[in-house]
């Protein structure tokens, strides 16, 4: 089957269509969703997201429907709504984990709203979870779950993000490459139109390479294997391999880095934007604390690094 959104025809409208694909060189009409469903109520479907004929469907202002298309009786039913949610706006496109337990969508107009991180385990009273963003005024456009533990998201003039959500309601960035250089939270200003840039992708190939595409810059072919093989897209060296222990994990308040080292290392605590909170040029080290309480929650970096050494540790701050 193939489901169809914005539906125009020359005598008029129908906001999704469903299709028979059995001769895949006719398709035949099976449904408007509107002989089911007023069009007072949806009026418009922009993305669909199918799984098993269960339809989660990005309906413009109107918010999130989850439809059922049922084949015995050539009809949709309504099995849940999310509406009227925080930050609620135009409802462009969704993606579902694996597991069919929670669900990513963005809402594309007007600019700079955030991706929200729903749970859909009960579609009569889904909840929310989680909303985030890699910088302030972002406008995340499509997102690409794969499995139940990552999320790939297409940031207009932001570029290609993807998110650890392997831990319901805590996504947390793994990696990203930035399609739109011009323009963007990496330049800390947004010149451009709020629409340009990286505006989709592709994460599904068996390579696992993705294919994001920016408007102007034209596509890339990303190898996104560090950030997935990692939840935050660096390999961690053994603490006990260069007497190197980093504690407490989460941390409140401070965050303490033992050891010995060489003289002349340099010590930084990066957020999983790549942004450096913290650095100090060491002489040796013993006990040098940290102080996070004023840091947001997240993951972060503890780097160091000298001419004979390099030792990298994720921590989470959590107050």
């Amino acid at each position: 089957k193939m489901y169809v959104g914005l539906v125009t025809y020359t005598t008029g409208f129908s906001p999704m269509n469903i299709y028979s694909l059995a001769t895949p060189t006719a398709p035949v009409l099976l449904r408007e969703i509107k002989q089911d469903i007023s069009a007072s109520i949806i009026t418009e479907v922009h993305d669909m997201y199918a799984r098993n004929d269960t339809v989660y469907a990005s309906c413009g202002w109107n918010g999130l429907y989850v439809l059922k298309y049922n084949a015995a009786t050539n009809n949709f039913t309504e099995l849940g709504s999310y509406s009227g949610y925080t930050s609620s706006a135009y409802n462009h496109s969704s993606s579902l984990t694996q597991n069919g337990k929670y669900l990513l969508f963005c809402d594309e107009v007007p600019a700079s709203k955030p991706v929200h991180y729903v749970d859909v385990q009960n579609l009569s009273n889904i909840q929310p979870l989680q909303t985030f963003k890699p910088y302030p005024f972002t406008t995340p456009h499509n997102p690409y779950v794969i499995g139940n533990n990552f999320a790939v998201i297409a940031c207009y003039e932001d570029g290609l993000y993807i998110y650890n959500i392997s831990e319901p309601g805590n996504a947390q960035v793994a990696g990203f490459f930035d399609t739109h250089p011009q323009s963007g939270g990496n330049i800390g200003n947004y010149v451009n139109d709020d629409y340009s840039g990286n505006w989709g992708a592709y994460p599904y190939l068996p390579s696992g390479i993705i294919i994001a595409q920016d408007m102007q810059n034209g596509v890339f072919i990303l190898d996104g294997s560090e950030a997935f093989n990692s939840p935050v897209g660096v390999k961690e060296n053994a603490a006990d391999a260069i007497g190197i222990s980093v504690y407490p994990d989460p941390a409140s308040s401070e965050v303490v880095v033992h050891g010995q080292l060489a003289n002349g290392s340099e010590l930084q605590l990066t957020n999983m934007l790549g942004q450096v909170v913290y650095a100090k040029h060491l002489e040796s080290l013993a006990d040098e604390q940290i102080h996070v309480q004023d840091l947001p929650n997240g993951a972060y970096i503890v780097t160091i690094t000298n001419d004979t050494q390099s030792f990298h540790k994720k921590i989470v701050i959590r107050h």
